[in-house]
């Protein structure tokens, strides 16, 4: 678009635009003239210049090309990722950038002419366009698109740019652009101390353990040689991983079984949540393959080895007194087990909601496990009835962990004790109702009756009725009725 008249002598000289030229392109109008300044009002198509022993070369003319062809139309919320606009969720997005690029000389090359920014509810409209071909495009990087709960943009679920043709003053509002959320996939590594299959309270993440990402493209839940890889993390210090910035398609989490966990047992994995594994069972492999929705967040690939030297495991309300945790027992909370080596603490446990403690990773050795009946968790009024190691040492026991192996029979059950006792009566409160049994205070009866003595009739409305034959049941509660057989009136709370 450039010219030059060069070796000029001194004098006047107007530059004028021919723009009834061949050349000249059709539907186009002057913007800018040397002879005005901003956006020319007047506008000449020609330029005034005097030379006098300098040159100018700032004889610049602008034209706009001009139409009635129109371009739109909006950018949305792709809920489903089908790259489809439908249902009242799939909403438009506010604030976007899109850019309109031209090529109206037809040589392939698109050239940036102007953006526009979506409206209240996503649309967009380029207009007075002149006949010829464009490309629209959205940005994908503005922070007016939303993000997930990892900070993600959301992501294009369309193609970002549009090739649209005008002519003879055409409308195309096809120019549709969605974006959908990402997903995320993760979970923790942990140590399983009693190989329960399940992260207790009191058991700890595992660090630096290698975690990769791959696609399923086969779709069968496990990981096959050539599958696309896609990332690679390493656990941290709490044994938390995940993967961000997914779009929807079938994944397999795979741990590697080297560093901390090289040498231990698997006994939890996704594939078999809340059982424990065991040598051999079918989805015990340290992978888990699973279909990620659009948008999806699944955080439960959680993956648990068994480590070495495991000490454990309960302190609890021994309430039959037979040595051991029966159904509904309950677990005895937030009190401080000592692990002695010798004559020194090597470590130090609180017991969880449920009474449980486990020491991890100890060396082979004899150790010593004590309860803190000193603290102030520890509750009052209670003798140990159960003795790990049958040494008749309340509260403390001794053990030997050798190879390696697992010990968690390392309990400790108490009961309460004392030598106090309660007593009390169960009876009719007779005329006048008073709360009272007896006229000698409670415990001793005199003119009322230590309990009723009923029958049991079936009644009209179905099941059963006690009716009372020796006295009526009463109390400031009534509920009148008739009763079964005899129609005898009842009483009762």
């Amino acid at each position: 678009g450039s010219y030059l008249f060069a070796n000029l002598p001194v004098g006047a000289y107007v530059v004028v635009v021919d723009e009834g030229a061949a050349q000249f392109p059709a539907r186009y109008y002057e913007t800018a003239n040397p002879n005005e300044a901003g956006v020319c009002q007047v506008c000449e198509a020609y330029g005034g210049v005097i030379l006098s022993n300098a040159s100018n070369l700032n004889l610049d003319f602008g034209y706009k090309p001009y139409g009635s062809g129109m371009i739109g139309d909006t950018v949305w919320f792709d809920q489903n990722g089908d790259g489809i606009q439908s249902g009242p969720a799939e909403t438009g997005i506010t604030n976007v950038q899109v850019n309109l690029l031209a090529d109206l000389n037809g040589d392939g090359t698109y050239v940036f002419v102007l953006s526009n920014r979506t409206d209240a509810v996503g649309h967009y409209l380029f207009s007075n366009l002149p006949d010829g071909s464009y490309r629209v495009q959205v940005s994908t990087n503005d922070t007016a698109l939303p993000t997930n709960s990892f900070g993600n943009r959301y992501a294009p679920s369309t193609a970002t740019n549009v090739v649209v043709t005008i002519t003879g003053g055409s409308t195309n509002l096809n120019a549709d652009f969605g974006f959908s959320a990402l997903g995320a996939m993760g979970g923790t590594v942990f140590w399983d101390g009693n190989g329960n299959g399940t992260q207790d309270a009191n058991e700890v993440g595992v660090a630096n353990v290698t975690v990769s990402l791959y696609i399923d493209s086969n779709t069968n839940g496990v990981y096959d040689s050539g599958e696309p890889f896609v990332a690679s993390v390493t656990t941290t210090t709490d044994g938390s991983y995940y993967f961000s910035s997914l779009r929807a398609t079938n994944y397999v989490v795979v741990v590697s079984k080297t560093g901390p966990i090289a040498t231990t047992a698997l006994t939890a994995d996704p594939s078999v949540t809340g059982v424990a594994c065991t040598n051999g069972m079918a989805g015990c492999d340290n992978q888990y393959g699973l279909r990620l929705g659009t948008g999806q967040i699944y955080m439960g690939a959680d993956f648990g080895y068994q480590p070495p030297g495991v000490i454990g495991d309960q302190l609890w309300i021994d309430v039959n007194n037979n040595g051991v945790m029966d159904a509904g027992e309950p677990g005895i909370p937030y009190v401080p087990v000592v692990l002695y080596s010798g004559a020194t603490a090597v470590a130090t446990n609180v017991t969880d909601a449920s009474g449980a403690y486990q020491f991890i990773n100890m060396a082979n050795g004899t150790y010593t496990v004590k309860v803190n009946t000193n603290d102030s968790n520890f509750p009052t009024g209670v003798v140990p009835v159960f003795d790990a190691d049958g040494t008749n040492t309340p509260s403390q026991s001794t053990l030997t962990i050798s190879s390696g192996g697992i010990n968690t029979n390392q309990d400790f059950g108490y009961k309460y004790s004392g030598a106090n006792a309660l007593s009390g009566t169960v009876g009719l409160d007779a005329t006048p109702y008073d709360g009272l049994l007896g006229t000698n205070g409670s415990g001793t009866l005199t003119n009322e009756d230590d309990g009723p003595r009923f029958t049991q009739q079936p009644c009209s409305f179905g099941g059963f009725i006690e009716c009372g034959v020796a006295r009526q049941r009463r109390d400031h509660r009534r509920l009148r009725t008739w009763c079964g057989w005899d129609q005898a009136a009842v009483e009762f709370g």
